[in-house]
């Protein structure tokens, strides 16, 4: 049964007939039969108006309806919130923080990725008489790659004796195709071309045991993979502590390896002066410090490269890289917890491991002041003092670059 309405129901709507209506009963009405409403003269896309208490047909004042179509004689530089200005080909829309401009596409996005490590004993590099030789006991890195990808090489260690340069190369069938210190990729971290150290305890000379960027070239590839191996030189034996690290990142094409709204960074600061270290709480390594230009959602990468003198002995050092704002720690990059160091597997402690391979950490909205970032060493020592070695045989410091958008 039809529900009932009664006058009872709206009182206001003229019911005092004292009847009643069922619904369907309006089947047979018009709009116009209302009280409120007038149609006369309407045509065809008129809408209703209210017109002080009745409601009247008139076109509508916004003009025709919007359809998708519409939208075909648009450009996305119409939006009031998009600006293309400069735009080339291959970039992609990047928020700035007022609009959406055009920007390189974005660099975070890893291809592929390669680690191994040594860690059953030292490794003994004998005289190469200055020949480039490949390194023992070391495996290989392997990563999926096509010509013009840009690869984040990674060399960590610890050197005794005599003074020795190390290299990597490209392998194709059992034999090198390319040194990475001789093909630097243009516009990347410059700087030394390869990692060595001089004497007793230094290693990762170049830049500091983090990264050196290298261009994939069409030699270099066998069935869409790039293996490299490290190489060394020297004139007299040497040796590398254990913990030898080797860390190959392929960062996508070169195109897309985008710089920052600040453009692509590379800052690295050299410490000459010995530290003393000795807080069994986290602490400012002195003269540890780099500032780097970076937005929130930059990618960064980082390397710290100390030698302290007191390899275990119960002192069991543990090193961190800190962003700082107005002299306060915000961020640790190892993530801020428990005893975390700086490194790959467990990072560096005195007793294990040289400087870390390069950490990767993304920029937080609280780390950035005035377009920049800082970022400090930090340590803690609680087993006792020690002393971070610097100078001509020991190059210590901090090295950041930033890659760009995380995403």
């Amino acid at each position: 049964m039809a529900p009932i309405l009664t006058a009872a129901d709206c009182p206001d709507c003229g019911g005092g007939g004292g009847g009643s209506f069922a619904c369907a009963d309006l089947d047979s009405c018009s709009i116009d039969d209302l009280a409120d409403v007038d149609t006369t003269g309407g045509s065809e896309g008129d809408v209703l108006t209210l017109e002080g208490s009745t409601w009247v047909p008139v076109a509508p004042t916004g003009g025709t309806p919007f359809a998708c179509g519409d939208l075909d004689g648009c450009s996305i530089d119409d939006l009031g919130d998009v600006d293309t200005t400069g735009a080339a080909d291959g970039e992609v829309l990047g928020f700035n923080g007022a609009a959406w401009v055009a920007v390189a596409a974005g660099g975070g996005s890893i291809v592929d990725y390669a680690t191994t490590y040594y860690e059953a004993g030292n490794i003994t590099e004998p005289d190469t008489n200055n020949v480039r030789t490949a390194l023992p006991d070391l495996s290989t890195c392997v990563v999926s790659a096509s010509e013009g990808d840009i690869l984040g090489v990674s060399f960590s260690a610890i050197g005794f004796g005599a003074a020795t340069v190390h290299d990597c190369a490209t392998i194709v069938a059992a034999a090198p195709v390319n040194y990475i210190s001789e093909h630097n990729a243009a516009g990347f971290a410059a700087g030394v071309a390869a990692w060595y150290h001089t004497g007793d305890h230094n290693a990762n000379g170049g830049p500091l045991g983090g990264v050196i960027y290298y261009e994939v070239q069409a030699g270099d590839i066998d069935a869409g993979t790039v293996t490299l191996r490290m190489y060394y030189s020297n004139d007299a034996a040497g040796t590398l502590n254990t913990g030898v690290s080797f860390q190959v990142v392929n960062w996508g094409q070169a195109s897309a390896v985008s710089p920052s709204p600040t453009g692509l960074a590379f800052r690295e600061t050299i410490v000459n002066a010995d530290v003393a270290a000795n807080s069994a709480t986290w602490a400012t390594m002195t003269g540890y410090e780099v500032t780097i230009p970076a937005a929130a959602g930059d990618l960064l990468d980082i390397a710290l490269a100390t030698y302290p003198n007191a390899f275990g002995g119960g002192v069991n050092a543990a090193f961190d890289v800190a962003t700082v704002v107005s002299a306060a720690v915000v961020n640790r990059i190892s993530g801020g917890t428990g005893n975390s160091d700086f490194g790959c597997i467990e990072a560096l402690r005195t007793g294990a491991n040289g400087t870390g391979i390069a950490r990767r950490y993304v920029v937080q909205a609280g780390d950035v002041d005035g377009g920049n970032v800082l970022l400090r060493g930090v340590y803690r020592s609680p087993g006792g003092a020690v002393t971070l070695t610097a100078g001509a045989n020991f190059r210590s410091g901090i090295q950041a670059t930033n890659l760009g958008p995380s995403s």
